[in-house]
């Protein structure tokens, strides 16, 4: 007696390579005001695909660690979607994100999207400290800290400084200096308001404006 084994064909098996991205989500879904990120690919391969998330510092994203969570859903029979979400993205998270995608029967396959972080447009910045003692004829600083965006129609074209209700601007010279500086982060910039040798005339609230 000889034995025949059984043969199946390959449509009933259904065993296929990972053969190619079928969708990512490019440019990332970005929520600047509530700081979110989600970044979405969608492949087709069987069986199930193992997916690996890496960081722009080429270190591979663990679920659940330092904000980031991820989730996968199985599309039909061959189609695998993989999430990857961060609900307090931060500026240090910006760079080049890459997921690999292999189920064993094709080579590694990979994606890279690009994280673009966007800072916010200006409001209306508070004056630290908001209230400042000083002795006569000494010199005091006010500062503004102010959120700004480099990349966008939001960065900041003048700023003024002004003293009680008076409409002009105040100006450097002898009695004021007027600067602004960067900061650690490209998204805020100081604007610091010198007044030198105090008296009595200076006493008064100061205001700063920014104009976009």
């Amino acid at each position: 007696m000889t034995y025949e084994p059984r043969k199946y064909k390959t449509k009933n098996l259904f065993s296929v390579p990972v053969q190619e991205v079928i969708k990512t989500s490019c440019p990332v879904n970005y929520y600047p005001d509530t700081r979110q990120m989600e970044l979405n690919c969608t492949f087709k391969g069987w069986p199930r695909s193992r997916v690996v998330w890496y960081n722009p510092h080429k270190k591979q994203i663990i679920n659940g660690s330092e904000g980031f969570y991820i989730s996968e859903e199985l599309v039909g029979k061959d189609t695998l979607s993989s999430l990857l979400r961060n609900l307090n993205i931060q500026e240090k998270d910006e760079g080049d994100y890459i997921f690999t995608a292999t189920n064993g029967w094709s080579s590694e396959i990979s994606k890279i999207i690009e994280l673009v972080y966007l800072c916010k447009c200006p409001k209306h910045p508070p004056i630290s400290p908001p209230e400042v003692s000083v002795m006569a004829f000494n010199n005091v600083s006010l500062k503004c800290l102010v959120e700004i965006d480099p990349d966008s129609d939001c960065e900041i074209s003048e700023f003024q400084w002004f003293f009680n209700n008076s409409s002009a601007p105040l100006t450097s010279g002898e009695k004021y200096d007027i600067q602004s500086r960067t900061t650690n982060t490209r998204c805020k910039k100081d604007f610091i308001l010198t007044i030198t040798n105090v008296t009595d005339d200076d006493e008064g609230k100061y205001k700063m404006s920014v104009d976009l």
